[in-house]
């Protein structure tokens, strides 16, 4: 990580730690009915969506849809399914652009940490957020909605913040 700027490389390490002890919080304290099945189907579509990402030239970043996947198989499935989609997209995607193969280990290693980090931060808010509705309905995982509804009151809280960062300056 030669001539990479000391700032990004700070901020990596901050996220890196926080994702650390957020994957340690996830794992205690998750659970839930882990059904093969479902693993399996969930671990291969984030393998696929992460596999059949998108180019932009514009920042040269790749957009993916595997946040996607990952809170449905967090919805359906459980902390231990959102992990193991993480685990099984990051490890085992490639990808083929102008004549080369792109995987985990021609990735540098800088952006592959990125990528698991910003995965696992983003599966414990929503995890955060869940656990919030779903204390104000006494507790009752029956007939609630909130594993419904966690993703679009996430995606609700990201979006307000960019707007009111934007409109700052």
């Amino acid at each position: 990580m030669r001539d990479y700027p000391v700032g990004s490389a700070v901020f990596l390490a901050v996220l890196s730690i926080f994702a650390l002890f957020a994957g340690f919080f996830l794992v205690l304290t998750g659970g839930g009915d882990v059904r093969l099945p479902t693993l399996v189907l969930w671990a291969l579509l984030g393998v696929v969506s992460e596999s059949l990402s998108v180019h932009n030239s514009r920042g040269n970043i790749y957009i993916s849809t595997t946040e996607a996947v990952v809170f449905g198989a967090y919805i359906t499935g459980g902390t231990v399914t959102g992990l193991v989609t993480i685990c099984a997209s990051l490890l085992l995607w490639v990808e083929i652009r102008d004549g080369k193969m792109r995987n985990l280990f021609t990735t540098p290693f800088r952006l592959t940490l990125f990528n698991s980090t910003h995965f696992i931060v983003g599966l414990s808010i929503v995890d955060l957020v869940y656990r919030f509705l779903v204390s104000f309905s006494g507790g009752n995982h029956g007939c609630d909605l909130s594993p419904f509804w966690t993703p679009f009151v996430s995606v609700f809280l990201h979006a307000d913040y960019r707007r009111s960062y934007y409109s700052c300056g």
